[in-house]
């Protein structure tokens, strides 16, 4: 068995363990990279990579802790609903 049919099988393997439920998202996820990495033919794909991987973990930013939360809690919006059961 080729690398690359191996690699094939492992993310198969992977999808099928999700909850079905979560099929969509990862189908949505995999389309994504699809049709970033097919932007990308000629560029690194490590720098797509990088790329992704920045927009997740901690940022720099000179507010305090309690500023942030302070931020965070001011810029939820919520909407009463009248909710008939």
């Amino acid at each position: 068995m080729s690398a690359k049919a191996s690699l094939k099988d492992k993310l198969h393997e992977e999808i099928n363990l999700l909850p079905e439920d979560a099929f969509e998202s990862v189908y949505k996820i995999i389309h994504l990279f699809r049709l970033e990495i097919g932007k990308g033919k000629g560029k690194s794909r490590k720098t797509f990579s990088d790329k992704f991987l920045q927009t997740f973990g901690s940022w720099q930013d000179d507010r305090s802790t309690d500023q942030i939360a302070e931020d965070i809690y001011r810029s939820r919006c919520f909407t009463p609903k009248n909710i008939q059961w």
